[in-house]
C-alpha cells in the first residue's frame, strides 16, 4: 500500500464541495461516493445551509467517521453564496462541486484530474445522467478532447451532448478559476449566471468521455417545481450574460441570446405547469423577451409568431429534455 505521505506529496489536494439543503435522504450515499474515489487526498466541505431535516446531524457524523470531511452550518439562504462558503474555505489546488443528492463513480477525480494536471489555469469535464442502469454500467474512460480555440469555440465545445455544460457540477478546476470569480447571490440560477467568465478565465478545457455523475431529479425539477418570485432571477442572469459579451465577445451576442432563450425556455415550461395568476405573468414577460432576443439573433422567430405555437413548443420540449439522445439532438438543432 502506498504511503499517505508519499500520496500527499505526489499528488496535490483536491477540495470537495457539497452544498446541502434538507438532503438527508441522499447524503450518505452521496459522501460515501467520494470516500471511495481512486484518488484519495481529497477534503470533502459539507456545507449545510440551514438544513430542516436531519441533514445537519448526519453531516456531523460522517465527519466524525472520516478526517477529510470538513462540515460546516451556515445561514446562506442559497446554493450561490454556499458555494462561495466553500471557495473561501477550500485548502486544495483543484475543486470539485458535487450536489447532496447525487453521486459520482469511484474513478471520476481521478479521470478529471488525469486530464488537467499539466494545465495551470482551467477545468475538465466528464459526462452526466440521471439514468441509474445507465450510469451503473459505465465502460470506463473514452476520449480525452482538449478545447483550446477562442472564447466562442470553447462555449460551443462545452455544449456537446450528455456534458454538464454551463452548471458547476461535473467538473474540476484548477483553484486559480476562481481567484476573482464568485456566484452571485441569486436563490437560482446562480450556477450558469458565471459560466462565461469562468470560460473565458480557462485557458485549456478538457471533455473526458466517461460516464462519471449521476443527478436525481428531484421535486425541484421543471415538471414539478412550483413557481415563484425567485424565478424572477431568470432575467438577472440573462442580463449578467448578455452584458459580459456585448464589450467582450460581440462576436458571440447571438449565441448568448440563444441560450439565453434555452433557459427561458426552462421556466417558461414551469409556469405552464403551475398555471398559477403569478406564473402567467411570468410567462407572459418570458414570451416577450424571448421574441426580443429572436430578432435580435435573428433565429427562432416562427416559434413567437403566437403564444399558442410557443406552448405547443414547450410541450413537445417537456418530453425532449426528458430524453437523453433527444436532448442531445435538440441541442444541437437549436444553438
Amino acid at each position: 500500500m502506498i504511503n499517505e505521505k508519499i500520496i500527499k506529496k505526489t499528488y496535490p489536494l483536491i477540495s470537495v464541495i457539497i452544498p446541502v439543503h434538507n438532503a438527508e435522504e441522499y447524503l450518505e450515499e452521496c459522501v460515501n461516493s467520494v470516500l471511495v474515489q481512486t484518488y484519495t487526498n481529497l477534503e470533502i466541505l459539507l456545507i449545510d445551509d440551514n438544513s430542516t431535516d436531519g441533514s445537519i446531524n448526519l453531516g456531523k457524523q460522517l465527519a466524525q467517521r472520516d478526517s477529510r470531511i470538513l462540515h460546516f452550518v451556515e445561514h446562506n439562504g442559497s446554493a450561490g453564496l454556499t458555494r462561495n462558503f466553500g471557495l473561501n474555505h477550500m485548502s486544495g489546488d483543484y475543486l470539485f462541486f458535487l450536489d447532496s443528492d447525487d453521486k459520482i463513480n469511484p474513478e471520476t477525480i481521478e479521470h478529471l484530474y488525469d486530464a488537467l494536471k499539466d494545465v495551470k489555469i482551467g477545468f475538465s469535464i466528464s459526462k452526466f445522467t440521471n439514468n441509474q442502469d445507465k450510469f451503473e454500467r459505465n465502460q470506463g474512460i473514452g476520449e480525452v478532447k482538449k478545447l483550446s480555440a477562442n472564447f466562442l469555440e470553447k462555449l460551443k465545445g462545452i455544449q456537446a451532448s450528455d456534458y454538464p455544460s454551463f452548471g458547476p457540477i461535473g467538473k474540476l478546476y484548477t483553484r486559480n478559476i476562481f481567484e476573482d470569480i464568485r456566484y452571485p447571490n441569486l436563490t437560482i440560477h446562480e450556477d450558469t449566471a458565471i459560466i462565461l467568465p469562468i470560460v473565458d478565465r480557462a485557458k485549456d478545457i478538457f471533455l473526458v468521455d466517461s460516464l462519471d455523475y449521476y443527478y436525481r431529479v428531484n421535486s425541484g425539477s421543471i415538471t414539478q417545481s412550483k413557481i415563484t418570485e425567485k424565478n424572477e432571477a431568470i432575467f438577472i442572469k440573462n442580463d449578467f450574460q448578455i452584458n459580459f459579451v456585448k464589450d467582450k465577445y460581440p462576436e458571440a451576442l447571438n449565441y448568448i441570446y440563444q441560450l439565453c432563450m434555452n433557459e427561458n425556455d426552462y421556466v417558461a415550461m414551469k409556469s405552464i405547469k403551475d398555471g398559477s395568476s403569478y406564473a402567467i405573468q411570468l410567462f407572459e414577460k418570458i414570451y416577450k423577451q424571448n421574441q426580443y432576443f429572436s430578432k435580435q439573433s435573428h433565429s427562432r422567430k416562427f416559434l413567437y409568431k403566437s403564444k399558442i405555437l410557443y406552448k405547443i413548443y414547450l410541450g413537445i420540449s417537456v418530453r425532449v429534455w426528458n430524453n437523453d439522445f433527444i436532448r442531445g439532438l435538440a441541442k444541437k438543432i437549436l444553438t
